[in-house]
């Protein structure tokens, strides 16, 4: 059985120094949220993980051009990229594999419950590079300029990312019956 990603930090910070261990638990809530709005919730732990160890085998890399912040979202961003990509090989060259279920939120409250998993649905009609924009702009409230760095994107592509997002957005919730 694998390690919990909860356990990980003590198995790093036994080879390492103590400032990884600080580095993860200053950012794990934020890695958790971006990622847990951009994919399935069965591939969550795996990729907050991995998002992890990126870090600590690139932290020698981190160049201080721009905020830590900006860099872990770019890290966030790359590793969903290339557990789609994976997954889309994965889809061509499996037979007969099932749909993974929408992502379920952890809420006891029925009513948070029923909007959290409205959202979420609703992101997951976005492209990938739809939702990393709407996550980062939205929900982790980034600037045009700090997406556009994280990303290594002109502005003028987040901003007609983030105007596609809208108008698809838009017109799912006109399909739900919501009035805007």
């Amino acid at each position: 059985m694998g390690t919990k990603v909860a356990e990980w930090p003590q198995i790093v910070n036994e080879r390492t120094s103590h400032d990884f261990s600080v580095l993860y638990n200053q950012h794990v809530g934020t890695v958790r949220r971006v990622l847990a709005r951009m994919v399935n919730s069965n591939d969550l732990d795996d990729l907050v993980q991995d998002v992890f160890i990126r870090i600590y085998r690139f932290q020698d890399d981190f160049r201080e051009e721009s905020e830590l912040k900006t860099w872990v979202h770019r890290i966030c961003v790359n590793t969903v990229q290339d557990h789609y990509r994976k997954k889309r090989w994965t889809g061509l060259l499996s037979f007969g594999s099932d749909s993974a279920p929408e992502p379920v939120a952890r809420e006891n409250f029925a009513e948070d419950l029923q909007n959290q998993n409205f959202v979420e649905k609703a992101l997951h009609k976005l492209s990938v590079k739809e939702r990393v924009v709407v996550v980062l702009f939205y929900l982790e409230d980034c600037t045009i300029e700090d997406i556009s760095a994280t990303l290594d994107l002109p502005e003028g592509t987040i901003k007609s990312r983030l105007h596609s997002a809208r108008t698809k957005l838009q017109s799912f919730l006109k399909k739900e019956g919501v009035d805007l």
